[in-house]
């Protein structure tokens, strides 16, 4: 079972979908916004598609941009500097997903980790709500 939320963030549209894990109490909280380009240009490294050939990249899978790319590979430089964008990146899925769930919020059950998700406890189950990474 599956459900997607539509929220405008930061004058962008994006798609928040909610799947439940069979068998695991788990559920999924996915970033997406607009897909941009056909592999291997597209915009991001990972897409979701849906019926009638709608396609969505995960938000946190986004391409580096290219005042990164073009950076010096192998240099502690370009690495801290990726490293704060994919931070950057991560906080502003957990805003995407805290926005279209905003019942989340207000439950007070809402703790963010310091991983590459966060964690949230629905109906009193501890899920993993992942922001693109899954």
């Amino acid at each position: 079972m599956s459900e997607r939320r539509n929220v405008v963030v930061d004058g962008q549209e994006f798609t928040v979908v909610r799947y439940w894990v069979i068998g695991s109490g788990l559920v999924v909280f996915t970033a997406l916004e607009e897909e941009s380009g056909k592999f291997p240009e597209s915009s991001h490294s990972s897409v979701y598609s849906f019926g009638g050939g709608e396609s969505l990249g995960k938000v946190y899978s986004r391409r580096l941009p290219e005042r990164l790319a073009n950076l010096p590979s192998y240099t502690v430089d370009r690495y801290d500097r990726v490293v704060a964008w994919s931070e950057g990146l991560k906080k502003f899925c957990h805003k995407v997903i805290l926005e279209a769930y905003p019942e989340l919020v207000e439950s007070g059950n809402v703790r963010i980790s310091g991983e590459d998700y966060e964690l949230i406890f629905e109906n009193g189950a501890e899920a993993k709500a992942y922001c693109g990474l899954s």
